[in-house]
């Protein structure tokens, strides 16, 4: 495998695969957290970063363009030889569910995997709500990521459908490097160096509208 990729029909088969959604507006240290201890956790041979295209529950004018997005995911990915960018969800022209980023990956690699969606405490809750969700939890296992003032609960998934991890707290969010920005204040300890200078080469987050071109 190479060290930084997009998804490739030709790699070779992976027998465990954890799959990594969200906006990465921009991408940080807790999400990579997240990605290395679901890794380690249910020994996952590889773990998709998925960059969403148009969420079914944000308004898209207040996300940052896909180009910008998976620029960065690809920077804060390069090197790790075990992580990879998918780039599924931002080429679909409607809005995306889960249900629709697992069908499309059961798609592309076949029978053989077993899908893992990474989630964190926040969105576990939820997930009996999601689009299809009664196919969603036969489709895929979910691990679920502690996060700060979300106590980890089993919402009611079937046996055998979650696996609920403990992770290193951390104090990180989009939200709040977005924030620091227009700030004019240090992300260096939030996201990777790499991130750091993309956004500000491109000027990205220094006013409070979003990027989208």
């Amino acid at each position: 495998m190479q060290a930084i990729r997009e998804y490739d029909p030709t790699m070779p088969a992976t027998r465990r695969i954890g799959v990594l959604g969200g906006t990465f507006d921009p991408i940080h240290f807790g999400h990579l957290l997240m990605a290395r201890e679901a890794l380690r956790a249910v020994e996952l041979d590889t773990v998709l970063f998925a960059p969403t295209g148009r969420p079914s529950h944000r308004d898209p004018s207040a996300i940052s363009c896909a180009r910008h997005r998976c620029a960065m995911v690809r920077l804060a990915l390069s090197g790790e030889r075990r992580y990879a960018l998918s780039t599924l969800d931002v080429m679909r022209p409607k809005p995306t569910f889960t249900i629709d980023t697992v069908r499309d990956l059961r798609t592309q690699y076949g029978p053989i995997p077993e899908f893992y969606f990474i989630v964190g405490a926040d969105n576990l809750v939820d997930i009996p709500k999601w689009s299809n969700s009664a196919q969603l939890v036969r489709l895929t296992h979910f691990v679920a990521c502690s996060r700060s003032g979300y106590p980890l609960r089993d919402p009611g998934l079937p046996p055998g459908q979650l696996t609920m991890l403990n992770v290193p707290r951390h104090d990180i969010s989009s939200t709040k490097i977005r924030r620091f920005v227009r700030e004019k204040r240090s992300i260096f300890h939030l996201t990777t160096g790499s991130v750091v200078r993309y956004i500000r080469d491109q000027q990205l987050y220094e006013a409070e509208a979003i990027h989208q071109k």
